[in-house]
């Protein structure tokens, strides 16, 4: 990611021009992939400032700030405009730790809540938008169905900002031959996938979720948001949660199930839809990190999709 700014100094620079001199206590905060954030306080108000390449991420979430309710808390987005050699959006704070930081016998607690989110968003008004897959600045999406939208975000398209990785997964002939056995699989199973329109976050983990008192506080960067099947958010949950040793007691395929299946929800092909959306996260997770060119991580998801596909052997 080419960094729109450099450093805190600049945006203490950028705030006090644009705000005055009383912005105080600037400090610059953790994650981002497409954007570097910094908290500071006006008036004895807490904000947050992001600066980045891709001003239709700020304009997503602006968007769906307008979606937030008690159990889809999402901060509202004051401002977005230009600056330096990007763009800057300007929101409200959000108090508490982020989901990624609290320990084992916390998320035990804070999932209840987070099922509650992911439903909340499933049931979002959506019959003014148009389209599948990753929306756009406008609202709408480009696909017409549910399974075109995954099937595109697994292609190397000149139009995606991960355009290339494709070239460099080649020089990776184990992960391709892997790559390649599980989109094969994908393809079979998103046929049982429902032609449904939610509203998905699409990247629940990755410091975007904060917690207060055991429940989501917020629910922050909408940028690779999609309309598509809410069971995908479920599956992004399973998919990562092995990266989170201290949360291995908790088995969250069980807790999902107790949630969406059991709990009164009726949902049908449960088990195919999820597995359909693992092998679709960790196939578009090889792609990611085989354009970034980061090894350590491509293998990492190689071996999980190993773990979904039968007949591969370790290189």
């Amino acid at each position: 990611m080419e960094k729109v700014i450099s450093d805190t100094k600049e945006a203490i620079s950028f705030l006090e021009t644009k705000l005055g001199l009383g912005v105080t206590n600037v400090a610059c905060l953790k994650g981002g992939e497409w954007s570097t954030a910094f908290e500071y306080t006006l008036n004895n108000k807490a904000f947050v400032v992001r600066f980045g390449q891709h001003v239709d991420d700020y304009r997503r979430d602006e968007i769906a700030s307008g979606y937030s309710s008690v159990s889809l808390p999402i901060p509202k987005i004051l401002e977005v405009g230009k600056a330096f050699s990007g763009y800057y959006a300007i929101s409200e704070k959000a108090f508490g730790v982020m989901l990624d930081d609290i320990s084992g016998e916390e998320i035990g607690s804070v999932l209840p809540s987070l099922f509650d989110a992911i439903k909340s968003a499933s049931i979002v008004d959506l019959s003014n938008r148009r389209g599948f897959g990753i929306w756009e600045s406008d609202g709408n999406a480009p696909f017409n169905t549910w399974s075109e939208a995954l099937k595109f975000a697994l292609t190397d398209s000149p139009s995606r900002r991960t355009f290339g990785w494709r070239d460099k997964l080649s020089s990776y002939p184990h992960s391709l031959e892997v790559f390649n056995l599980g989109y094969t699989k994908f393809i079979d199973l998103v046929k049982v996938c429902p032609n449904v329109k939610n509203l998905i976050h699409s990247d629940l983990l990755n410091r975007n979720v904060i917690v207060r008192d055991n429940k989501v506080s917020a629910i922050i960067d909408w940028g690779c948001s999609m309309y598509g099947d809410y069971l995908y958010d479920v599956a992004w949950l399973i998919y990562n949660w092995p990266s989170y040793s201290k949360w291995k007691d908790i088995d969250i395929v069980s807790k999902a199930k107790e949630y969406f299946v059991n709990n009164d929800l009726t949902e049908t092909d449960f088990d195919n839809r999820i597995e359909c959306y693992l092998l679709h996260i960790g196939l578009d997770a090889m792609a990611y990190n085989a354009f970034k060119e980061r090894k350590e991580e491509l293998e990492v998801n190689t071996n999980r999709i190993m773990e979904l596909v039968p007949n591969t052997t370790q290189n």
